[in-house]
Formats: structure tokens, sequence, C-alpha cells
């Protein structure tokens, strides 16, 4: 009983794993009867689709400096092809591709918007709650847009939160531009290690230094991608959608029109909740962040509970896993109303990232049955199982 005391909540959950992967543990999960899954697709424009290969030709010419730059930097050695310092190519290559699948899944969830709002905008007029479930809030790409700007550009903000910000960031910081130093090992073979001056401080390679400055530049001149949640707030209002989520800051508009930052206190994302429930906003926007330890189902005893919960997700393939783990929270005990989850994707022809999308959208439905609850139905029971299954293949 000590040790069970000691390990609060998290050694009785291992315990009651152990029982019920014994059979000795009866869990009980929430029924689905009654829970509707229907994907939304939106169709890429012509002009997204633009814009979508317009981003992807950049990446691949960052990719062929990338290659040039490892190369003047002395990684790879520039006669023979071979690699100096594996370690240091290994972390450029990978912060290269990390930050090309970040860019990209931004780029696709922001370019879902129109056809959510609209599909907002229809559940809305039926009187029914939206429920907007994000992975990404970009408070990270603003945080370091803001630190670049100085009092007077605070005082007159102009400020575009695009996914393009996050490729710039990336060419600043994680593009090679730290020249090595070859040197021949023990064992005969040429090496690299990073070049020092008399103070220590790492010598910089001007042509990487160029090429990435010259990357930058053209980068600046390509059109902009609003964030997910920014363009659905600048649609419906302050007003309309509460959000729920960890950001601390986010830019609005004022009555004039003018960017205006605005501070997100742990009260003022109680209060929007508060105003979802009571049904004063028809629309919530939560994050992971945001969904920790709140309820947003018809709850008999709230305000809203006339109103079904249409559930969208934007998400991206990458974030399945994330979503699944946590229980969802506009399905519970004691609701009127029944959730119906709609998933977005985003369909256009050769698209890589696209198609991946897509494949999440088809997956969710298998994932999110795991997602666990407390409620009316024996877990482990198979014919249940099998029905659940079946019910959701139909759906």
């Amino acid at each position: 009983m000590a040790a069970m005391e000691d390990g609060g909540i998290a050694a009785m959950e291992i315990v009651a794993r152990d029982l019920k992967a014994m059979g000795l543990y009866t869990a009980r999960a929430l029924s689905f009867a009654g829970v509707e899954y229907e994907a939304f697709e939106h169709k890429l424009t012509p002009d997204q689709i633009a814009i979508y290969d317009a981003y992807a030709d950049a990446w691949g010419i960052i990719h062929q400096h990338l290659d040039e730059a490892l190369k003047a930097t002395g990684v790879v050695d520039r006669m023979s092809g071979d690699t100096l310092n594996s370690q240091a190519k290994g972390s450029a290559l990978s912060r290269f591709e990390c930050a090309k699948q970040r860019f990209f899944s931004q780029v696709l969830l922001s370019m879902k918007m129109p056809s959510l709002i609209r599909a907002i905008e229809a559940e809305v007029a039926a009187g029914h709650a939206a429920v907007v479930q994000l992975v990404t809030t970009g408070e990270a790409v603003l945080e370091r847009r803001l630190s670049g700007l100085s009092a007077q550009e605070r005082a007159h903000l102009a400020v575009d939160v695009s996914p393009r910000d996050g490729l710039v960031d990336y060419l600043r910081n994680a593009f090679p531009t730290r020249q090595m130093r070859v040197f021949t090992a023990s064992d005969g073979t040429a090496r690299s290690e990073l070049m020092v001056d008399e103070h220590g401080a790492p010598v910089p390679c001007r042509e990487a230094m160029a090429a990435r400055d010259d990357l930058i530049e053209q980068l600046c001149g390509m059109p902009p991608i609003p964030a997910a949640l920014d363009a659905l707030i600048a649609h419906f209002g302050r007003d309309v959608v509460a959000e729920v989520t960890g950001r601390t800051k986010r830019i609005v508009l004022d009555p004039h029109g003018n960017q205006k930052l605005e501070t997100r206190s742990p009260g003022a994302r109680k209060a929007d909740s508060d105003a979802f429930m009571a049904g004063r906003k028809p629309i919530l926007a939560f994050s992971d962040a945001g969904g920790t330890g709140r309820s947003y189902h018809a709850d008999l005893g709230c305000g809203s509970a006339g109103k079904r919960r249409i559930h969208f997700l934007l998400l991206t393939y990458s974030s399945l896993d994330i979503l699944s783990a946590v229980r969802p929270q506009s399905r519970r005990l004691r609701e009127t109303w029944p959730r119906h989850l709609r998933p977005g994707s985003a369909a256009a022809v050769l698209a890589e990232g696209v198609a991946r999308s897509q494949h999440s959208s088809s997956r969710w439905p298998f994932k999110f049955w795991g997602a666990g609850g407390c409620g009316s139905e024996p877990y482990g029971d198979p014919q249940l199982v099998a029905g659940r299954t079946a019910r959701l293949r139909a759906a």
C-alpha cells in the first residue's frame, strides 16, 4: 500500500492495465451509439496548387543550396563528394527534413480553411455548435516575429503569421553556415571539424551565408499563407469564436481594421470555455493544451445542451497518435446529443503531402475508437468490439 501511495495515480493506472491484460479487471468505455463520422474534403483551387508548387520548388532550391553549403563549409569534400563530418551532415539534413515536413503540414492545414469556414457556417446556421480541434496555434512563429520588431513597429503592427515564416526561420537558424577545418585522422582518412578563431568563436563561411541571404530575399517575395487559427478568428470574430489554447498572445483586429496584440491569460481561456458551454459563443477552437481537464460536450446542465457538437479536426498525418491519445472532449456521459465527427482532408493531383492528409482522415475513426473513457459498454467483449468496428466501417 505504501508503494501505491508513493506512486499515485500513475501506479494505479499500471496496476489496472496489468489486471485488465490478465482478464481480472473489466474496463468500460463510452458507447459510440449515435456518433457519426463524416470526412469533409477540401478541393485545392488552381491558385492554391500554384502556391503549393511554388513552395515545393523553393524547397527544392534550398535542398540544392544545402548540398552546396555542405561542400563550401567543409562538411562534404567538394572534389570527391565524400563526407568529412558525418555528424554535422546528419544534423543538417535532419533539421532540413523536419522543417520541410512541419512547413507543408501547416500549409495544408491553412489551405483547408475555406472549406472549413463554409462547413462551420452551415452547421451554425442549422443550430449546431462547432468544435474545432487544432494541433498548432502558430504562437512560436508569432513570438519570433515580435522579437524582431522595434518599439515603433510594435506600436503600428503589420504582422503576417504564416508558415512561410517558419521557412525563413529555418534558413536563419539551421542552414549550415559555419566553416569546417579539414584534417587527417589517425587512420589516414580526411575528416573535418568546426573551425574557430583565436577567441574560440566559430568562423562563418561567406559563400554559404551569401546563398542563405539570397534564398531569404527570394522567399520574402512569395505570397503569405495565414495560420489556420488566425484565419478562423479573423473570419468569425472574437465574439463568436471561443479560443481555448495554450498560446499567451494573439493578433486581433480593432474596429478600424488595425492589428493589435492581445494577451491571453488562463482566466481568458476559462471565460471563453464557459461562454461556449453557456451558448454565448457557437464556435470553439481548442488545442491539446486547451483540452486537458475540460469537457465541451452537450452536457444536460449547460446552456448549450440543445446544440449538437460538430467536431472538426484540423490534423496532420504526424498528429494522429497525439490526437488519439487525448480523450475526446466533445463526447461524454450525460449529454443530450451524440457528437458528429468531421476530420478534414485536402485533395489535389500529384501532391505528396495532400495524399498523406487524405490517408490520415481515413485512418482516424479507428485511431479515435481507442481513445477510451468512462461509459456504458464493456470494452473487451468481442461481440461489442466487432459491432463497433462494423459501425465505424459503415460510417
